[in-house]
């Protein structure tokens, strides 16, 4: 059961991500503790070394992070004051920077403020702001990022046509969105029916 920190007013449920071959976990606390694979970075440790046991990720003192998300290779997390944060690999951008660099602490998106969600695909990231405006970054190449084109990789960019947003869920290469009005929007790949049109 989730907690208030005593220096946070804002109610942290414990969680656990995963996919590749890493694991993402949030304590009650908003310390984020990690395991597993670790070639690119997605441990957040500040190294490229594995680990079968939880190990800390590194953060600033002070932050505390109240969600996460885990894509194939890479890691987000959102703060209580709503940044977001991102480590491990880069090839698509899906650190929300154009760089093809592993990153192996978590760095703060500084493109992004008073973030209310995230979510990750499996090379793509998410965010919805406080309007319910959706923002995503890395590959893009079926139109799952939701900007309206196909650019193979995308840095943090607004999604056309999306307001009210309250929840987003990522795949590989699709992505649905669930509006406050009960309506849901679908895009990327629907090679197998993904999408349901």
């Amino acid at each position: 059961k989730g907690t208030k920190p005593a220096s946070v007013s804002t109610l942290i449920e414990p969680q656990v991500q995963t996919a590749g071959s890493h694991v993402v976990t949030l304590k009650v606390d908003g310390t984020v503790w990690c395991y597993g694979k670790n070639e690119y970075g997605e441990l957040g440790t500040g190294t490229q070394e594995t680990s079968d046991e939880p190990v800390q990720a590194v953060f600033p003192q002070g932050t505390i992070i109240t969600k996460i998300a885990a894509g194939e290779n890479h890691c987000l997390a959102l703060d209580s004051t709503g940044n977001v944060w991102a480590w491990g690999r880069n090839n698509y951008y899906q650190l929300g920077n154009s760089g093809n660099e592993n990153v192996l602490v978590p760095t703060k998106i500084n493109t992004l403020s008073n973030i209310k969600d995230i979510t990750a695909g499996a090379y793509t990231s998410f965010a919805i702001g406080e309007a319910g405006e959706v923002y995503s970054w890395g590959l893009n190449a079926n139109g799952e990022g939701g900007i309206g084109g196909y650019t193979n990789k995308i840095t943090v960019t607004k999604a056309k046509n999306v307001t009210d947003a309250i929840d987003i869920k990522a795949g590989k290469n699709h992505t649905t969105i669930l509006k406050s009005t009960g309506e849901v929007l679908v895009t990327g790949s629907n090679l197998y029916g993904e999408l349901g049109i």
